[in-house]
């Protein structure tokens, strides 16, 4: 009997092929699906300009610099005799990407393709998104900027708590602070405080999931 009739009826003649996992890769556990910050593809119009340099900023922030190009190239659209266009990278890091072109766009419908993979390890830990509780001493200013002990994989991550506490100074001689998250970041927030704590013995206690 061949197998090649009767491959999806016996059981004898299937098969399967078992792939090693790249060690080299990050995993993304993003459970909405796949994680911008390993993993990200873009379609960036390139615009007329003089300059032949172009700035691409990344959706997400990646969680390393350290990541590879699986491919990076200029596409031209609709275009008769666009001429060559060649993107040479100059600089990387975790907001984006520098390109310089040999050789100048002509007009418009010139786009550059790429996709980055994060490959290196996560600068400030490798729990990416996990779960915090901070007790952070207010100074005595106006703003404060906040780090995580892990980064998060976006920057449209809430608080489940976010208050002040001051356990020390007595009931009758504290003023009451107010905190409003000014800015967010993948690695820390930044806090406007109102007014500035006059002792300190306040402190931020915040809560993200």
């Amino acid at each position: 009997m061949s197998c090649d009739n009767f491959t999806r009826t016996n059981p004898a003649c299937r098969s399967i092929q078992l792939i090693e996992p790249d060690s080299t890769l990050l995993t993304s556990i993003s459970l909405g699906g796949a994680d911008q910050s390993l993993d990200e593809s873009g379609v960036t119009p390139i615009p007329i300009s003089p300059v032949a340099r172009l700035f691409v900023t990344f959706a997400t922030p990646k969680a390393s610099d350290d990541y590879r190009f699986d491919y990076l190239y200029i596409d031209v659209l609709g275009v008769n005799n666009p001429g060559a266009v060649v993107p040479v990278l100059v600089d990387a890091n975790v907001n984006g990407f520098l390109v310089d072109f040999a050789g100048v766009p002509l007009g418009e419908g010139y786009v550059l393709k790429w996709r980055v993979v994060v490959v290196g390890q996560v600068i400030r830990g490798v729990g990416i998104d996990t779960p915090e509780v901070l007790r952070v001493r207010l100074p005595m200013a106006r703003i404060h900027t906040v780090p995580f002990e892990f980064p998060r994989s976006t920057d449209t991550y809430s608080f489940t708590e976010l208050r002040v506490e001051n356990l020390a100074t007595p009931a009758d001689a504290q003023r009451v602070v107010n905190i409003q998250v000014v800015a967010k970041t993948t690695i820390d927030f930044t806090i406007g405080i109102n007014p500035a704590p006059d002792n300190d013995d306040y402190f931020l206690v915040a809560r993200v999931p």
